[in-house]
């Protein structure tokens, strides 16, 4: 490329429609995305020394994923549930010094069911 060239190409901008068509914006246009995600996060102490732990992310997409865990005397029981964009749901459990037999013990002391 000649030199005086150069500085009249550079003026001309990117030519997107040569390399991507399918991509191709005016020059000095603008194409903006954005991703957010947010999160909330709650403990509560109550009186007989349980522990009750919120936890809820969400981001832009629709994407949600909720846990609450409760805690007593070294047990804790967690239920997580996710929920994508179109509102499928899966939801997982977690036992910590106790397995899912236990459970009706743990929430009579507890006082409620999760």
């Amino acid at each position: 490329v000649p030199a005086g060239e150069v500085s009249k190409i550079l003026r001309q901008g990117p030519r997107l429609d040569v390399i991507e068509p399918e991509r191709a914006q005016p020059f000095g246009s603008i194409v903006a995305r954005s991703f957010g995600r947010s999160m909330t996060s709650k403990t509560v102490s109550r009186p007989n020394g349980g522990i009750e732990h919120h936890k809820s992310v969400r981001d832009s997409s629709g994407n949600e994923e909720v846990t609450v865990t409760r805690s007593i005397g070294g047990q804790s029981y967690t239920i997580t549930t996710k929920t994508d964009a179109q509102g499928k749901q899966e939801r997982i459990e977690n036992f910590v010094n106790m397995d899912e037999g236990d459970l009706k013990e743990f929430e009579k002391k507890w006082g409620s069911k999760l």
